[in-house]
């Protein structure tokens, strides 16, 4: 069974914190026992990582490119205890499958250099996208507030809970009038 989307919410960059967003715990949706905790997020165009591909430098490019098209947000949000330790865990847990990355492909190569270690190496290149696989549904999947999209005016941001996403959709037009549509009339065209 497949799992639903995570709701996104564009809000202000502006108003990430305690005085303009309600107190729901943006993982579980919980409402008790919430507390603002400073976060950080950089973003930059997906189709950056597709440079690495371009041959004789590709990964340079790659990299000059993300640095420079790369925007930040900071501020706060809404977590509880167990929002905020899950959050946490995700993010240590994209540090391991970095090195997990970096072990295993270091280790093929360095198996496959050796000559007679050649089933070695298979299981190490093997084990690198199995692992991360493993890491991201495991620990990351559905447990962390992911930027989809950062200017300087916005961020859009994907978060685990839609019970959060709704309350702070109501939180932030809460007073806003909203413009009536004009209703089509039967036959007017």
């Amino acid at each position: 069974m497949l799992a639903a989307a995570m709701p996104a919410l564009t809000l202000p960059v502006n108003e990430l914190s305690s005085f303009d967003l309600p107190p729901v715990c943006l993982l579980t949706g919980e409402r008790t026992n919430v507390s603002f905790r400073k976060v950080k997020f950089a973003w930059y165009p997906r189709w950056v990582g597709f440079l690495i591909l371009v041959p004789y430098g590709g990964l340079l490019l790659a990299a000059i490119v993300a640095a420079i098209l790369t925007k930040r947000a900071k501020g706060e949000l809404p977590f509880s205890d167990q929002g905020w330790s899950r959050w946490r865990l995700a993010k240590i847990m994209m540090v391991l499958q970095f090195l997990w990355l970096l072990g295993g492909l270091v280790g093929g190569i360095a198996a496959a250099a050796a000559g007679d270690a050649g089933s070695i190496a298979i299981l190490l290149f093997v084990s690198v996208p199995v692992g991360m696989l493993a890491i991201y549904f495991a620990f990351q999947r559905n447990k962390m507030v992911v930027p989809t999209r950062i200017t300087e005016a916005e961020i859009t941001i994907k978060i685990p809970s839609e019970q959060a996403a709704m309350a702070i959709r109501e939180h932030l037009t809460a007073g806003h009038v909203v413009q009536a549509q004009p209703l089509a009339v039967a036959g007017a065209q």
